[in-house]
């Protein structure tokens, strides 16, 4: 009867244990990385889409929602009901470490109307320079707990080819009249909206403000530079003459080094022994 009952006693531990593991956090037991990316726009996606980045496949859409009241959905963490949520499992290990500047844009795959996810985990950066933080884990609590935010600004869509082809359906004394018709009665007094709409839309966009956003904080460096340059070039200027003698004379030079390289390179194969005759000699 004790022996039962240890059986049991250990059935129920072992059970208990595996509950643990499956309900621990958006990693898992099992190294899931699921990371919950916020889109405008995700239509036509759908569950087992692939993830792909750089074009190889590095995992698959897990889910496809709408984000609730209460979700913070931008960079800021303010809450935006109704925008995509887009859940994203990385299967690829190396690949299991999205930093904040890491961006998302959904892409067709297909002229049926088919979709793949294409993102970067990280931008391109100067070589030595501090790298962004990883993603910030949603805590236990919080819509997504466990799962790995990607914000609302990192990421965007491009436009589907049929809604370029929808222009070209109407006559054109009717194209521009329909624009301003539809933009003026769906975006009246959401100017700011239908910019971020824009930017995000056209990765382009985005990647030219941050550049506009670094020359901004590197202006004044650029007009020491600029001034610098002035004081360097104006002497130059001033004995341009002198300046295109030297590189005359740096061509003739470089024209005689080059008929006698032989002889040079045998003189550089002979210097350690001559170093070491003076080491010798001076000693």
């Amino acid at each position: 009867m004790r022996r039962i009952v240890l059986i049991i006693g250990a059935l129920v531990a072992g059970m208990a244990l595996v509950a643990a593991n499956a309900s621990g956090d958006g990693e898992g037991s099992s190294g899931e990385y699921l990371v919950r990316a916020y889109f405008d726009n995700a239509g036509f996606l759908v569950h087992g889409e692939d993830v792909r980045i750089a074009g190889a496949g590095v995992g698959s859409v897990e889910e496809v929602d709408v984000s609730r009241p209460g979700e913070a959905v931008t960079e800021d963490g303010a809450e935006d009901p109704g925008k995509a949520v887009v859940v994203m499992r990385i299967e690829d290990a190396g690949f299991q470490d999205f930093l904040t500047d890491a961006s998302c844009l959904i892409r067709p795959q297909s002229l049926l109307g088919e979709k793949y996810v294409e993102c970067d985990p990280t931008q391109a950066r100067a070589p030595g320079s501090e790298p962004p933080p990883p993603l910030e884990q949603i805590p236990d609590g919080d819509i997504g707990a466990g799962q790995y935010r990607l914000p609302l600004e990192n990421n965007g869509k491009a436009v589907d080819l049929d809604l370029i082809n929808n222009i070209t359906r109407e006559p054109e004394s009717q194209r521009f009249r329909l624009i301003l018709n539809n933009l003026g009665a769906g975006l009246a007094a959401r100017g700011d909206d239908l910019a971020e709409v824009i930017k995000r839309a056209d990765p382009a966009l985005q990647q030219t403000d941050k550049v506009l956003a670094v020359l901004a904080e590197q202006n004044r460096g650029l007009a020491q530079l600029a001034a610098d340059s002035d004081q360097i070039l104006t002497p130059l200027a001033r004995e341009r003459e002198h300046v295109a003698g030297f590189i005359r004379n740096a061509a003739i030079a470089n024209e005689a080094a080059a008929e006698r390289r032989d002889d040079i390179a045998l003189g550089f194969q002979r210097f350690p022994a001559a170093l070491n005759e003076l080491q010798l000699t001076m000693v």
